[in-house]
């Protein structure tokens, strides 16, 4: 959470020790790339993969089943409205994962089904 304190608009306690940063970051790149500098962000930081990009309002109650009896709120640690960081400032900070260098699979053509010669069996 501290390394990316510095840029985030919005920090919020979601329950103890657990919070959520949001970054803004302007693009004019395609959904594909903008997809892809999000999940390199969230590798970076280990945030959890499976954030949805939601947050609850703050002062409303945490409602999860671990919580049941003593539900946390949900509370604003920091706000700095309007701020917006850039790629190059995200990447400076050390908070993007390097791009995937998996090989890129590409299909040429289609399938074809031939059709098998008729075997002889035993006679």
């Amino acid at each position: 959470m501290e390394r990316v304190r510095s840029v985030a608009f919005l920090t919020v306690q979601t329950s103890p020790g657990n919070h959520q940063a949001w970054i803004a970051v302007p693009s004019s790149a395609t959904d594909q790339d903008r997809k892809d500098f999000t999940r390199r962000v969230k590798k970076q930081v280990t945030a959890d993969s499976s954030a949805t990009g939601s947050v609850c309002l703050a002062g409303t109650s945490n409602f999860k089943t671990k919580y049941i009896g003593n539900f946390p709120k949900v509370a604003i640690i920091d706000a700095a409205p309007g701020r917006i960081t850039t790629p190059e400032a995200l990447e400076s900070l050390g908070l993007v994962a390097p791009e995937d260098t998996a090989p890129t699979v590409v299909r040429l053509g289609r399938r074809v089904q031939i059709p098998r010669e008729p075997t002889s069996g035993p006679e």
